[in-house]
């Protein structure tokens, strides 16, 4: 099995989109600093995941969820209603990940 995940860093609000074939695995891996893409911005919270049985279909929906089109604006309403996030927090979280810049650094 292969998953495409949400992550939420606790302390600067970002979210990161990742795909992994362990993800309890992974999400350990981020929470030990392990990661080089999410090091130094956690502690990290799981915030969504989706289970895909083969590789290819699990890295095409992480490849369409960066790139911020409509994969991205279906998973963005799904998450609003259950974790009450407003939209513009999730959506500078999300643009966050795009530019490379949070809230702290510009």
């Amino acid at each position: 099995m292969y998953y495409v995940y949400v992550l939420r860093s606790l302390s600067r609000g970002v979210l990161y989109i990742g795909c992994t074939n362990s993800l309890k695995t992974r999400v350990i891996r981020h929470q030990h600093r392990q990661v080089v893409a999410t090091k130094g911005k956690g502690p990290w919270e799981l915030l969504y995941y989706e289970v895909y049985r083969l590789r290819d279909e699990a890295y095409e929906r992480e490849r369409r969820l960066k790139q911020f089109g409509g994969a991205y604006r279906q998973l963005r309403k799904r998450l609003l209603v259950p974790f009450q996030l407003s939209l513009p927090k999730i959506f500078r979280s999300l643009q966050q990940i795009r530019y490379g810049f949070s809230p702290l650094n510009g």
